[in-house]
């Protein structure tokens, strides 16, 4: 018995193997799982003495990564509002049952999980976080976020001001006080993605660039298409960048956000990724374009805009004008081609080695192109034996050989060369 109490972290082995009780000098919360059966301890020091808050020891029917605390009581209400209040501490949620708040749950020293979030939403879809209001509450609501999403929640934030708790503040302002900010809780998301434009600096394109980047992993969580085309909607306002620059690393990020009504002309959902890394080397590393020019490489596009953009570049390098992309776009009269230039710079900056990324993108564009050739070399040869022409039959054989071979050799350099 001694043994199994000890196991379970209710009694601790002093010296000469004597026991002891582990949640001595502390007050104890009873943790029960929502059906209202114990399943471990919590406990609050009364004393400077070690760890504020212990927890008992996990075991087969108590996992703190998978328990609620008070969610046994808080469940009738919780059914009744159809909503949850998350809070941190086992004293915020004491102090807002007491004062009427009985749909109130707790983590148990323990960051949120995903098994916090799939037990609660068993009950309700519905959860309002009202975690303390220090960098560190708010930092650990944020945290949860992509937890909520995956799981198809989009919770909302109730905001204290800093130093206040839960606890603290239903005891100076009371029960109708705390209603009210639940009310006027916002979305999560929208105080993520206000949160992320605050810190950017969108005088400069790499400040822009940041907050993007910041947002988009989660607006490819949001399930539902229109609250994700609202929300792009508002990110591109306030960054005041084109919303297809917002779409296009959406969809480099791994999941393609629905297209909206009125899409801007000259941004396809789909280009051809080759010439598209060209015109970003291009953009971003203006002293790697005298090497497209070696290449020859321009009238293989077929891009008609990126085409456009790629003239204009060597015109401007050779005219010795500005090369820097604010001076660029702003030079450009077309605002399709404005948003397509935009739109490329923020893809581009990923790019870690700029030559490689030119040496493929150009090897893949001539491949590419010698692949058409041959394609029309067949449609010749087809032509050439319907009419019983050997000679022209021989000719064509000839050229597609050589074709062949040329691609060959463009497969060969290409091998090692990898676009990002």
């Amino acid at each position: 018995m001694l043994e199994a109490a000890h196991k379970l972290g209710l009694l601790k082995q002093g010296k000469n193997n004597s026991w002891y009780d582990g949640f001595r000098n502390r007050i104890i919360f009873p943790i029960a799982d929502y059906n209202g059966r114990i399943i471990g301890f919590s406990s609050r020091a009364l004393e400077n003495d070690g760890a504020k808050y212990i927890n008992s020891s996990e075991s087969l029917i108590y996992k703190k990564s998978a328990s609620l605390f008070g969610l046994n009581a808080a469940l009738p209400s919780i059914r009744k509002e159809d909503m949850a209040i998350l809070v941190e501490g086992n004293f915020d949620l004491l102090s807002l049952h007491q004062h009427g708040i009985t749909n109130a749950v707790a983590t148990l020293g323990t960051a949120l999980t995903d098994s916090h979030i799939k037990l609660l939403k068993r009950f309700t879809g519905t959860i309002v976080i009202a975690f303390d209001g220090d960098d560190a509450g708010r930092k650990a609501a944020m945290k949860s976020l992509p937890l909520f999403l995956q799981n198809g929640i989009s919770p909302r934030l109730l905001e204290l001001s800093s130093g206040t708790d839960p606890d603290s503040f239903i005891h100076r302002e009371k029960e109708a006080a705390f209603r009210a900010r639940i009310d006027r809780s916002l979305p999560l998301v929208q105080c993520f993605i206000t949160r992320a434009l605050k810190k950017s600096n969108p005088a400069n394109i790499g400040g822009t660039l940041a907050a993007i980047r910041e947002t988009v992993p989660v607006l490819s969580l949001l399930k539902d298409d229109t609250e994700r085309n609202l929300y792009i909607q508002k990110v591109s306002q306030d960054l005041n960048v084109p919303e297809q620059i917002i779409r296009a690393e959406l969809s480099s990020s791994g999941r393609p956000a629905p297209e909206a009504a009125g899409q801007a002309a000259g941004m396809p959902a789909s280009r051809n990724r080759a010439e598209e890394l060209l015109l970003q080397v291009m953009l971003l590393y203006p002293q790697l374009i005298p090497r497209v020019r070696e290449a020859q490489i321009l009238e293989d596009l077929k891009e008609p805009e990126l085409k456009r953009i790629a003239l204009c570049l060597m015109e401007r390098l050779d005219a010795n004008r500005p090369m820097e992309v604010d001076s660029l776009i702003n030079g450009v009269e077309d605002q399709d081609l404005k948003n397509i230039i935009s739109g490329l710079v923020m893809k581009g900056e990923c790019i870690i080695d700029p030559l490689k990324a030119l040496t493929g993108s150009i090897q893949k564009i001539k491949s590419a192109n010698i692949e058409r050739e041959i394609k029309l070399v067949n449609n010749k040869i087809r032509e050439a034996e319907e009419g019983n022409d050997v000679s022209a039959i021989q000719h064509f054989l000839t050229c597609k050989q050589q074709l062949i071979e040329q691609k060959k050799a463009c497969a060969a350099d290409h091998a090692s060369v990898h676009l990002p």
